[in-house]
């Protein structure tokens, strides 16, 4: 008697497969969320040297350019530790759910 797709067992490359793709997309994520903080790096060089910009308005775009590399890392740091989580799941007990 065949099997049907529900249970057929994907083959032995699917959950490295999954994994490569969740790094690439992860990792674009990351970049697109982190080029604001890269562009206010930028921007507060340049208000420091070419005009008068008061102290308070360079020191407040620091620490936004602070706090989404920070908040960015730390959400690139998670879905890398919940992507393994999974893949090793998918491994040991060969569940292959995709999302």
């Amino acid at each position: 008697m065949a099997t049907s797709p529900e249970q057929a067992t994907p083959p032995w490359w699917r959950p490295l497969w999954d994994l490569v793709i969740e790094v690439w997309v992860g990792s674009l994520l990351f970049a697109i969320i982190f080029a604001p903080a890269v562009g206010l790096d930028l921007a507060v060089k340049w208000l420091k040297t070419s005009s008068d910009v008061s102290e308070v308005l360079a020191t407040l775009l620091t620490w936004t350019k602070y706090s989404i590399a920070v908040l960015d890392a730390l959400l690139y740091v998670i879905f890398m530790l919940n992507m393994a989580w999974r893949f090793v799941n998918q491994l040991r007990w060969g569940k292959h759910d995709h999302l």
